[in-house]
């Protein structure tokens, strides 16, 4: 019983969660600041906005309402956090689906082990615990479409040996996200400690060359000011006082972005092994660093000069009508009515034991009394 209860829960649980459908409008993805600008809000229903059905994981992809707020100027941290121990979303495209870790669960490169199972546009469904997937066993349950490397890339696995852009990208997400010869890549999305992450290409369209362990890299054009002043003093005979002030400006010219950012690559970790800024653990409760974070003295600024400080972006429809097969929901319906009977017939059972049982001792204790009043040599009333 306590199997059949636990399928149960559990199945209530997944089968309450549709299928995304497989066109344009069943996505749904916005990205925008809040009122006071100071954190960036992501919206969505996880729902790729393209048929997804060709990924080959025993699982479909589910749509659930999320909202999630990241920093709108991220805050660099001293030290970054790994990502190699932590599973679920490190990031969402601009199409709303997450972009997971570049590792499997067993810690592997996720594209060596798992991009067998990538659709047309390179995702595929995390699936659910073999416990999960026992316990559900009448349907495959939901799961969450995502991306372990540059979204829309068809054949990740075959240019992965070296840094290129032989990146073939699906119509499906070149309808959002178009490369030009000679230019550096649009954004591709925002990594939750809120740097945004951008493709493959870099200043004048080559690759990127100096990313750092974390695949990202600040660029543009910097200048330093460096002042110094000097006061000397001189006791003559009539106390001569002088000082002298000597200013330095230097300056280098990237014609870059201007600000921090990450790189989708070709190369392993794919997108980020890391992440510099601090966040909060509420996209994803395992990597939340504010107490870790020491707070760096280097801060890039997000403005609207920039064009990212006020970016916005709505992707999809309205989210449309998920598909639900309610088969399995009449389904659950008939194994939560078999579980009832059972329990009902069960307790029926236990009553009736428990008043034979109770007849039987109270004839037993009438027969021992009839016994003491003998022995007592008390009459027994007839």
């Amino acid at each position: 019983m306590t199997i059949i209860y636990a399928s149960l829960l559990i199945a209530w649980k997944v089968d309450g969660e549709a299928a995304c459908a497989t066109d344009y409008d069943s996505a749904y993805f916005k990205t925008y600041l809040d009122d006071s600008g100071d954190y960036r809000i992501l919206e969505g229903n996880y729902c790729p906005g393209y048929d997804w059905s060709y990924q080959s994981t025993p699982a479909y992809a589910g749509t659930k309402d999320f909202e999630y707020s990241i920093p709108a100027t991220p805050v660099n941290c001293t030290s970054p956090t790994y990502v190699d121990s932590y599973g679920g979303h490190i990031g969402f495209a601009l199409n709303g689906v997450p972009i997971f870790a570049p590792y499997d669960e067993s810690g592997r490169d996720a594209i060596d082990y798992e991009s067998g199972s990538f659709d047309h546009c390179g995702g595929h469904v995390k699936d659910k615990s073999s416990l999960i997937n026992t316990l559900v066993f009448w349907q495959h349950p939901p799961g969450r479409y995502h991306y372990h490397s540059m979204p829309g890339d068809r054949y990740p696995d075959d240019h992965s040996d070296d840094a290129n852009l032989d990146f073939e990208l699906c119509s499906d997400v070149t309808d959002w996200y178009t490369e030009a010869d000679g230019d550096h890549s649009p954004i591709v999305g925002f990594m939750i400690d809120g740097y945004a992450i951008y493709g493959p290409q870099g200043e004048d369209g080559d690759v990127p060359t100096d990313l750092d362990e974390c695949g990202g890299h600040a660029t543009g054009e910097i200048t330093h000011l460096l002042t110094t002043t000097h006061s000397l003093t001189h006791s003559l005979i009539y106390s001569l006082t002088y000082s002298c002030t000597h200013s330095l400006t230097y300056s280098f010219t990237h014609p870059d972005l201007g600000f921090y950012h990450y790189h989708f690559s070709s190369l392993f970790p794919y997108s980020v092994s890391c992440l510099w800024g601090q966040m909060d653990g509420t996209v994803n409760h395992k990597i939340g660093n504010m107490k870790e974070c020491e707070v760096s003295d280097v801060q890039w600024s997000y403005t609207t000069d920039d064009s990212l400080g006020d970016y916005s972006l709505s992707y999809g429809g309205d989210g449309g009508d998920a598909s639900q097969n309610y088969f399995f929901v009449v389904l659950l319906l008939l194994m939560a009515a078999l579980a009832l009977v059972y329990t009902l017939k069960e307790f029926y059972l236990f009553i009736m034991r428990e008043k034979r049982l109770f007849d039987g001792n109270s004839g037993g204790f009438r027969a021992r009394g009839d016994i003491s009043n003998v022995v007592s040599g008390v009459p027994v009333a007839q």
